[in-house]
């Protein structure tokens, strides 16, 4: 088995992530997904790619809303996982 995996990244508006992670919270009820996970080089190419199976989202929290500064948003999920694959 392996632990939880918590994935970083700057808040958009376009989230499917955030709308999954809601109504998973929302409603109680897990949907499992297969989440691609792609490293990107400077150019927004993919040099690495993986897998996680079943996963399902454990946790959401965003942070960076400061009025007074101009911070980027942070999104942070954590998602636990049957297993992964590189692809």
């Amino acid at each position: 088995a392996y632990g939880p995996l918590t994935l970083k990244k700057g808040l958009t508006q376009d989230n499917f992530l955030y709308s999954w992670c809601q109504t998973t919270f929302q409603t109680m009820r897990t949907v499992p997904a297969n989440v691609l996970i792609s490293l990107l080089d400077e150019k927004r190419e993919p040099v690495e790619n993986w897998m996680l199976v079943h996963a399902i989202p454990t946790n959401w929290d965003a942070t960076g809303m400061d009025s007074g500064q101009s911070q980027i948003m942070i999104e942070s999920i954590q998602l636990s996982y049957q297993y992964f694959m590189k692809m």
